[in-house]
């Protein structure tokens, strides 16, 4: 019973960990799309969020990101440099997560294993 406990909570933490990811994905791919209107955004003027549904109107001087790289540590980078970046991380965020989702396939399947020799041996 120890070792089905154990796949059982292996299992659960998998499907954590994988959601966390699609979450993680989710919210890199809403940014690129940002980027993206803001590559091609030709306006001077937008709306700026300061968080909890309260924006201010704000001027664009230029289209250059201030990137936290650090504690505290920005770095200057044009938007279609920004959007390379947010891409690779997907990237990465999907091959983890194709990695995890695999082990949780292997960690099932196993499982179900375990339950088979537990109902061979009530019968």
């Amino acid at each position: 019973m120890g070792k089905l406990n154990l796949a059982y909570q292996k299992s659960q933490e998998f499907d954590k960990q994988i959601n966390i990811i699609s979450q993680q994905t989710l919210e890199l791919s809403k940014f690129g799309e940002h980027l993206d209107e803001l590559i091609s955004f030709e306006e001077k003027k937008i709306l700026t969020s300061l968080g909890k549904g309260v924006f201010i109107k704000s001027s664009i001087d230029e289209k250059k990101l201030f990137v936290e790289v650090g504690t505290g540590i920005f770095i200057k980078k044009d938007p279609e440099n920004a959007r390379k970046v947010v891409d690779s991380q997907i990237k990465k965020l999907e091959e983890l997560k194709n990695s995890l989702m695999l082990e949780a396939s292997q960690n099932d399947e196993a499982l179900k294993e375990m339950m088979k020799e537990i109902e061979n041996k009530k019968q």
